[in-house]
């Protein structure tokens, strides 16, 4: 996955957080998209257990601006370190560019920091997202989505089967695949709707892991940089900005779009024969 925002974890992030990972005594590190880098914004010590200091991560959250919440649990993973969640916590009253440059942001993050030491991942936009129970919720609907048994698979497919069925009955071809877009991707494209959006090129993915469509890139390209764009190992799903300006929607653009204009060679008229003669005068 390629997302080119651009945007670089700095160096005192990557210097807080491998301090935070060696010594253990961080809670909580709040990083922020500052001068185009990603940089610490906060930090806050472990007090008690990790249930009961999770009320101090909507201390770090501000009503219109987006952030990333690094929350460390008490858990540890099989090579002994701690267990960290990464949040995303971006708000619906926040500039667009500040939505699409998180949404673009967050594979690089993890990327560059680990996403190993990453057990859980929680995105949201308001602040009861991120409280104690709102994460609760979060982990029951994603146990509820957990994989299935051999058994269940098999009532499963029966179901399916007799579904199929019903279905042929009334429509002679199969039924597609929906798999449901993340919030990412469809910020991504309501952004470039928005007057405000400094990108007109998004660009999406198929995650058959997890069966959801996910926002590879989105940024400003020029259309004869597109085909550069695409991987050639992939499939992809792009969204391009032709115009943003609602005054370039002339009625000659729609007729040139619609009946494209073509070149024709001017046509060659032959030489009119002259008349035959009627008759052969002999003298």
């Amino acid at each position: 996955m390629s997302h080119q925002s651009g945007i670089r974890v700095s160096q005192e992030l990557a210097d807080v957080f491998a301090k935070a990972v060696s010594e253990n005594n961080l809670r909580l590190i709040r990083i922020s998209i500052i001068n185009e880098s990603l940089v610490p914004n906060g930090t806050k010590d472990t007090a008690k257990n990790w249930e009961s200091d999770f009320a101090v991560v909507s201390e770090f959250l501000e009503e219109k601006t987006p952030c990333y919440i690094f929350y460390r649990l008490d858990s540890k993973s099989s090579t002994g370190d701690y267990e960290w969640i990464f949040m995303t916590y971006v708000p619906d009253i926040s500039k667009v560019r500040d939505k699409m440059l998180y949404a673009s942001t967050r594979a690089t993050l993890l990327k560059e920091l680990g996403d190993s030491r990453f057990v859980d991942s929680v995105y949201g936009s308001t602040a009861a997202e991120f409280s104690l129970d709102g994460y609760q919720k979060h982990k029951k609907h994603k146990e509820a989505d957990a994989p299935l048994t051999e058994r269940e698979k098999e009532l499963a497919e029966v179901k399916s089967a007799e579904a199929n069925v019903s279905y042929s009955a009334r429509k002679s071809h199969a039924a597609g695949i929906s798999f449901p877009m993340s919030d990412e991707a469809i910020q991504a494209i309501q952004g470039l709707l928005q007057p405000d959006s400094t990108n007109n090129f998004v660009k999406l993915f198929l995650d058959t892991k997890k069966e959801t469509i996910e926002l590879d890139e989105t940024v400003n390209i020029d259309i004869d940089k597109l085909a550069k764009s695409f991987p050639t190992d992939s499939p992809r799903y792009a969204f391009y900005l032709e115009t943003n300006d609602p005054e370039d929607f002339t009625k000659s653009y729609i007729l040139d779009e619609l009946h494209p204009t073509t070149e024709t060679a001017p046509m060659r008229f032959s030489r009119p024969k002259p008349p035959g003669r009627k008759g052969i005068v002999r003298a």
